[in-house]
Order: structure tokens, then C-alpha cells, then sequence
């Protein structure tokens, strides 16, 4: 875990903060409090206003938070939510998530 080898050469460390998986070729994966950012093809630090468990997750919206999971390029962008009614992403309901239903939060 954390390195990764090519056709089954020596491993190679990942750079942080990426890792990876046993076996794999490629550090595609986060290390916590950092996202993968498929746009950029690597990690980014946990935007404000948000939580990242690392791996491949995109951020999370904290209570009072919300963000875009419509398209992926959108998911590390972090808006606050005005209207009060943003519960995070704990919260089974992600009618916040979405661009499209930002007005009914």
C-alpha cells in the first residue's frame, strides 16, 4: 500500500499525498483530508467547509455546506449554504448536493 509498480517492476513510493492500492500501477488514490481531483488526475487538499476520508471519495459537504455531484469537475467546489437548510453530507437527503436543487435548500 502507498507504492505502485509497473509490469511488475520494483515499487515505487507514491507521492504523497496519494497512495494506492496492494498491486497496483498507479497512485490514483487519497491519502484523509484530501480528494481525488479526476480534472487534474491527483490529490487536493479537503476544500473548506468540507470532509474527505481519503481513498477515491469526493469531498463531503459539512452541515451548512453544500456542493455539486452533477459533474465530477464541480465536486471540490464548496459553497456555503445561505438558506440554512444544509444538513452535510451525513444526511441521506442530497437534494443539496445538486446544482439543479440548490433553490429547495
Amino acid at each position: 500500500r502507498g507504492e505502485f509498480s509497473i509490469g511488475g517492476a520494483k515499487c515505487t513510493q507514491c507521492p504523497e499525498p496519494s497512495t494506492s492500492s496492494p498491486g497496483s500501477a498507479t497512485c490514483t488514490l487519497c491519502l484523509l483530508n484530501y480528494a481525488w481531483d479526476a480534472t487534474e488526475g491527483a490529490c487536493r487538499a479537503c476544500p473548506l467547509g468540507a470532509r474527505c476520508p481519503g481513498g477515491d471519495s469526493m469531498p463531503i459537504p459539512n452541515e451548512g455546506y453544500w456542493t455539486s455531484y452533477d459533474n465530477v469537475t464541480h465536486a471540490h467546489r464548496v459553497y456555503e449554504c445561505h438558506m440554512g437548510t444544509c444538513t452535510g453530507g451525513g444526511d441521506t437527503d442530497s437534494r443539496c448536493w445538486v446544482t439543479a436543487n440548490y433553490s429547495k435548500c
